[in-house]
């Protein structure tokens, strides 16, 4: 009898390591959201991008789910041969909210001439997502100094 009650503790206990082993945290989450979103950029995926953006995204230069769609259209139609380096700083997720802080890098070609779109040589750009957790993933609800103002609106040239 004894040995019955040890083998169910054990398989309790060994359910409870298995379960936070394999079972992703939100933090694993987000971070395949970042990659996801990466991989879509390089490939210049757009709808795949938009995939990872709530419709509830807003941000300080006035864009919406529509206007960052079209904002994404447009550089990718300006840039081509992308480069991405992203280090992912800190994530912190507080219940159905998230903030991911990233250091990144953006190179890519644009009339035949390659230069960095976000950070440069020296330094990466210092980027923080903000997220919301849908029923299904997590989603883009803000981007803070995701890309430079100037760049969106042509007047930025890469070097």
């Amino acid at each position: 009898m004894a040995r019955g009650r040890y083998r169910y503790l054990v398989l309790v206990v060994l359910a409870v390591v298995l379960a936070t082993v394999f079972y992703p945290s939100e933090t694993k989450r987000i971070k395949k959201v970042l990659k996801a979103i990466r991989e879509s950029v390089l490939h210049e995926d757009i709808g795949q991008v938009m995939e990872y953006i709530s419709y509830n995204y807003r941000d300080e230069y006035g864009g919406s789910y529509l206007v960052l769609k079209k904002r994404a259209e447009m550089i990718f139609h300006r840039f081509n041969d992308f480069e991405i380096t992203a280090d992912i700083m800190n994530i912190t997720v507080d219940g159905e909210q998230a903030e991911a802080h990233l250091k990144v890098n953006i190179i890519a070609t644009e009339d035949g001439r390659r230069g960095y779109v976000i950070g440069n040589a020296e330094e990466a750009g210092d980027i923080r997502v903000f997220l919301e957790k849908s029923p299904y993933k997590w989603k883009v609800i803000n981007i803070d100094h995701a890309v430079d103002s100037d760049m969106l609106h042509g007047s930025k040239n890469i070097n």
